[in-house]
């Protein structure tokens, strides 16, 4: 759990941690230098022998905390969570019973349907879109790539030895670590979704996702998706090809490269619509 100024919302999310009724876990902390209470309000759960804080010397971005959060830990197994979310009590029991077949780790991604919540918690929206979260089990590079909010990165389970593996998280990346991480996953194995919505998560307006720009934040994502095609182009030569192209073309289009964008529609008709819609809403 990376944690920076979270000051209103750690206790919370580390309790529901703390309550899963799947217990033999550790939870370690790392505090990317908050100038609020967060460190302290976190050291007051010490006296459970499952936790454990770490502090940076700096502050370094999510994902060099997440880095050393998966680095420090003891278990065979990683999850992930957010100082400013909530874990469901049954999560880690309902995902460790898939990651485990007759009583050995297999190699898989599990993943959880989510809700969302505003700053108060109350639930805003629940509920995972049938067909990308159909294809993320069948063929998770190009589900994410044609929708990167199938699924949300921070309900991911995974073995330890698989993060490291793919090279953990980009340090480099101060913004959509998670999905970049959760693509380089994706290679190789299969994800496989749990359709219960088992982690909240907070809109909160304050966060560094939050409040990027749109346009930014499109941007960034068809800068990280584009460097994974071009990793694995055989991608774009798959029958997922069309709808992989046309998401790249909306990307370009939401952050309003449309010169760019319409070289897209020589390969495919249906984002001239696209165009169409998003240039009449900006």
């Amino acid at each position: 759990m990376p944690v920076f100024n979270a000051e209103r919302y750690v206790a919370e999310a580390i309790r529901s941690v703390l309550d899963q009724t799947y217990e033999n876990l550790e939870l370690v902390i790392i505090d990317d230098k908050s100038t609020d209470a967060s460190l302290s309000i976190a050291k007051q759960f010490e006296t459970d022998p499952r936790v454990r804080i770490v502090a940076n010397d700096a502050n370094h971005g999510e994902c060099y905390s997440r880095n050393r959060g998966v680095l420090a830990s003891r278990g065979k197994v990683i999850a992930f969570a957010d100082a400013d979310d909530i874990c469901h009590p049954d999560k880690l029991k309902m995902q460790m019973e898939r990651l485990r077949v007759s009583g050995q780790y297999v190699d898989l991604v599990v993943f959880t349907d989510y809700y969302k919540m505003d700053s108060e918690g109350v639930k805003i929206w629940t509920g995972l879109r049938s067909y990308p979260y159909e294809l993320l089990q069948q063929d998770a590079p190009a589900a994410l790539i044609m929708d990167p909010g199938v699924v949300l990165c921070a309900t991911i389970v995974c073995l330890k030895s698989s993060a490291l593996a793919v090279g953990l998280y980009d340090e480099s990346l101060r913004r959509f670590g998670d999905y970049d991480f959760a693509l380089r996953l994706a290679k190789g194995r299969k994800f496989v979704g749990i359709d219960v919505p088992l982690y909240g998560y907070r809109i909160n307006q304050t966060s560094i996702v939050q409040s990027t720009p749109a346009r930014t934040r499109y941007a960034l994502t068809l800068k990280i998706a584009e460097r994974y095609l071009k990793r694995h182009p055989e991608l774009l030569n798959g029958i997922h090809a069309p709808e992989i192209r046309r998401q790249l073309a909306r990307y370009l289009i939401r952050s309003r490269d449309y010169r760019l964008a319409l070289y897209h529609t020589i390969r495919d008709p249906r984002i001239v619509w696209d165009l169409f819609h998003c240039t009449s809403r900006s």
